[in-house]
């Protein structure tokens, strides 16, 4: 395979020496760029990746950040030469908690001897020999499967690096807690094509590194930037299994993953490491991730390159990708719009204002081969000039009304209706006041027809995409079917009006990431029956016998929380039972009511020396008992006596509406419960697409409708408040408040 199946395409090699270009070269800048044959010596450089977005990933399934954070009780070394350490322990952890999960499988590629699974790790918690007791289960690993020597470099009996006695105690036990979570459970497969195990490795590895303040950058690629690779590679482009993708420097594996993971079949996968370490971490990870067929070497690929040919010639390859750094800060991600865009600008050499352009071979030499982003795009917004004219005599610059021509192309009367003529020319006058923009623009018979141009646009992409989405079958793969939607999203909202195609696929994916994801897979693997399952929260039992509670419940039926995953309760509320919701909230409004009444009763006659002060609780409130209190001590009067029967009225009244509230609440969630389990594929398949994944999703696009008009209000609204006065009619008011302040002045008998 080595020699023979690999297979030479014209113009890698040319391609290979401008990766080195890019990527090492320049190792802070992995911009996309590219050489263009058609065009002579040009290239294109794009600005996209320092727009980086705030998107942040979703990992395996309900393991927000917060989780993180409550769940890391210790800390490990912080001094910057210690960054390799997590990549090794936490994919060696994460290494062993897989393949123990895994073990009982029948795809299950790595044997378990008795007494080194993970469970068996877990009985370490708390023990004094609990770091020889792990390396133990992982060399017992290694020796079974002959792995010596590559998944037993980590070492946690190491007190240089965890610590003495208690604190190599309490450090590694945290650390097993951490894996021990539902949430790594790896023997619950979702569907074919998820890789819930690169997720829970990137979540692991970006937190254990960002928690410290390192960059994992020198041994992990974030799975944004290892997607522009792929993509700018053509590894999509693969149409057979002897074709072969290679990283010359590939570190624990992840980029060569992600660019095998984009072809469309299985290919040969060959990398080499320079570090014996993480060489054994990227043979872990192509283990897990069923690619172990996949050759690793190690060695320095330039003084010691691993693949040849023959004794003088360097093997060739398909495809070749390489890893950059980026900063890695938790503001500084990539979002799904970024990587479709600087992909699309790549691959279909297009040329951009202030994002991308094709730069002559030439002007790269002049800047000494400094590809240096902004050298070449100026991706910096407009200034805002302030016109000292209109300042002066009034009437907003034609030039930045003009500036919103894009608003006005798409609304062509609505700039008649918002600017007049000024009689200088160049400048226009408002004609509505500032805190009336916003409705004037809302009220416009041109935004109506905007958003029902959007509407439109909308409509026709549900009415393409739900019979994909009402067919899911078990057994489909979920990213074929996002990505099959989202791609038509991007291509029906080309042509659409103001909201950028860009922003619109953005909505969808981050649905998808945040919600949909999550219940895709669920269907698909377990089909739709699944998605009307209930399950028990999440929670911890102390020493003490008390239960903690780790996530919210949708439902809580005997003090026990339940959750539904894909179909909340209110959803089957609306569709089944309206009555008994509305029924819920007449008392539940009633019972609101009557205790604003009390609370205002208490206010006007609960102050000091008022007739119901003597009644209040010492919170100063009116309670039955406290009214009861002082109707019984007789010292009431006779004004008094009436508001005190007026309260205990009012506190009847209000405990009866409570508890008609909690007897509708009571009736509607053991309706809803019962529900549950009677819900037909029909009922599911409603609940899950119309009444939940296209509603959400019309209300993502809905509201980025509303982000591109408010937009336009909040300009608006600056250039009128702006030059709405002139300096002289500032002046004027400001000589008519100083008469004023004068004459109170004068009244006072104060000399002005």
């Amino acid at each position: 395979m080595r020699d023979g199946r690999a297979q030479t395409v014209a113009g890698n090699e040319s391609r290979a020496r401008f990766g080195r270009l890019l990527f090492r070269d320049h190792p802070h800048h992995p911009e996309v760029s590219r050489l263009s044959r058609d065009e002579g010596p040009r290239i294109q450089v794009r600005r996209g990746l320092a727009r980086l977005g705030k998107g942040a990933l979703r990992p395996c399934r309900q393991v927000p950040t917060e989780r993180w954070r409550t769940g890391q009780p210790y800390s490990l070394p912080s001094s910057a030469g210690d960054a390799s350490l997590y990549k090794d322990y936490i994919l060696t952890l994460l290494f062993v908690k897989y393949v123990s999960d895994r073990a009982d499988q029948l795809d299950a590629l790595i044997v378990v001897p008795p007494g080194a699974s993970f469970t068996d790790m877990k009985a370490l918690r708390g023990a004094r020999n609990i770091g020889e007791g792990m390396d133990t289960i992982i060399a017992s690993i290694a020796e079974e499967n002959d792995l010596t020597g590559v998944i037993d470099r980590a070492f946690f009996n190491d007190p240089e690096k965890f610590g003495r006695g208690t604190k190599m105690i309490s450090t590694l036990t945290a650390l097993i807690n951490i894996f021990s979570r539902e949430e790594l459970n790896f023997s619950k497969n979702r569907a074919d094509g998820d890789d819930i195990l690169g997720d829970a490795y990137e979540y692991l590895m970006r937190n254990f590194a960002t928690e410290a303040g390192k960059s994992k950058g020198q041994f992990y690629t974030p799975a944004e930037v290892s997607q522009i690779v792929a993509a700018v590679a053509g590894v999509s482009r693969a149409t057979s299994p002897r074709q072969s993708v290679y990283d010359p420097t590939c570190g624990s594996g992840s980029l060569l993953l992600k660019a095998a993971e984009s072809a469309r079949v299985p290919i040969s996968i060959f990398g080499q490491e320079m570090d014996i370490a993480t060489r054994g971490l990227a043979r872990m990870n192509m283990i897990m991730h069923n690619r172990e067929t996949a050759e690793i070497a190690q060695g320095d690929v330039i003084a010691e390159p691993h693949f040849l040919a023959d004794a003088e010639t360097l093997q060739t390859f398909d495809f070749v990708v390489a890893k950059g750094f980026i900063k890695d800060g938790n503001k500084n991600r990539l979002r799904a719009r970024d990587i479709h865009k600087i992909t699309d600008a790549f691959t279909r050499v297009q040329e951009i204002p202030g994002y991308s352009r094709l730069v002559p071979y030439a002007e790269i030499i002049r800047n000494d081969f400094n590809l240096n982003i902004p050298r070449y795009i100026d991706g910096n917004d407009p200034e805002d000039l302030q016109d000292i004219t209109a300042h002066l005599h009034g009437g907003v610059p034609e030039r930045d009304i003009d500036a919103l021509a894009d608003f006005w192309d798409v609304m062509p009367t609505l700039r008649a209706t918002l600017f007049g003529p000024n009689p200088r020319k160049g400048y226009a006058d408002p004609l509505v006041a500032p805190d009336q923009v916003r409705t004037t623009i809302r009220n416009h018979p041109d935004f109506a027809a905007f958003r029902a141009q959007i509407a439109h646009v909308l409509n026709g992409w549900i009415t393409e995409n739900t019979p994909a989405l009402m067919g899911i079958q078990q057994g489909d793969h979920p990213k074929e079917l996002i990505h099959t939607i989202a791609e038509d999203m991007l291509t029906r909202f080309d042509p659409a009006p103001l909201v950028d195609k860009y922003e619109a696929y953005q909505r969808l994916m981050s649905y998808w990431a945040d919600t949909m994801q999550d219940d895709v897979f669920i269907i698909s693997g377990g089909g739709w029956i699944a998605a009307r399952d209930l399950r028990e929260a999440r929670k911890e039992t102390g020493s003490d016998g008390k239960v903690k509670w780790l996530e919210e419940g949708d439902l809580t039926v005997n003090k026990i929380r339940l959750v539904a995953d894909v179909i909340p309760p209110a959803l089957v509320t609306a569709r089944f039972f309206p009555e008994l919701k509305d029924a819920l909230d007449t008392a539940t409004a009633r019972a609101e009511g009557l205790g604003r009444e009390i609370e205002e009763l208490a206010e006007e006659h609960g102050a000091e020396g008022g007739l119901l002060a003597d009644a209040l609780t010492d919170t100063g409130k009116l309670t039955a008992a406290s009214v009861k209190a002082r109707e019984r001590s007789g010292e009431a009067d006779a004004e008094e006596r009436p508001l005190l029967k007026q309260a205990d009225r009012l506190i009847e009244s209000e405990t009866a509406a409570k508890r008609e509230a909690k007897e509708a609440e009571a009736a509607l969630t053991e309706a809803v419960l019962k529900k549950y389990p009677a819900l037909t594929e029909d009922d599911i398949r409603a609940l899950v697409v119309q009444d939940k994944w296209l509603a959400d999703i019309s209300a993502a696009i809905g509201a980025e409708v509303e982000a591109r008009t408010e937009g336009l209000t909040a300009r608006v609204r600056v250039l009128t408040e702006r030059y709405g006065q002139t300096l002289p009619q500032i002046m004027d008011d400001l000589g008519v408040l100083e008469a004023r302040v004068a004459g109170h002045l004068a009244a006072m008998g104060i000399a002005g």
